[in-house]
């Protein structure tokens, strides 16, 4: 299960799409909060569709700027059963949570709920 997580982020990280082909459902529902240094404000249900999710893969560090050796990927299982689980991704981008489920024996990520690094208090 850990490792369509670990897919997920590094086909981010290395521009490489076809990691969320493998670990990703085509059904994927995929939606978050951006925040906006400019004014200081979240961009609320901001929605990512599978194909939308592949072709950021691809381009999304494609110069290879936005993240570098020591950028996070630490990934945290909350549960696991036989066909569902839950997880949560601290990434360059910022957090997400997912739930997955067990396809033909292979684990796909199902939905996202994403949010930028939380703001300083």
């Amino acid at each position: 299960m850990e490792a369509a997580i670990l897919d997920y982020v590094e086909a981010l990280y290395e521009a490489d799409s076809t990691r969320i082909v493998k670990s990703v459902y085509p059904g994927l529902r995929k939606v978050g909060y951006w925040f906006s240094n400019r004014d200081s404000t979240y961009r609320d249900n901001s929605e990512m569709t599978y194909d939308q999710l592949v072709s950021l893969a691809a381009r999304w560090n494609k110069d290879g700027n936005r993240v570098t050796k020591d950028s996070p990927k630490d990934i945290e299982i909350y549960e696991i059963y036989d066909k569902t689980a839950s997880a949560r991704l601290v990434a360059e981008w910022g957090i997400d949570f997912f739930q997955l489920g067990k396809f033909d024996g292979k684990w796909q990520i199902v939905n996202v709920m994403w949010q930028s690094p939380p703001k300083a208090e």
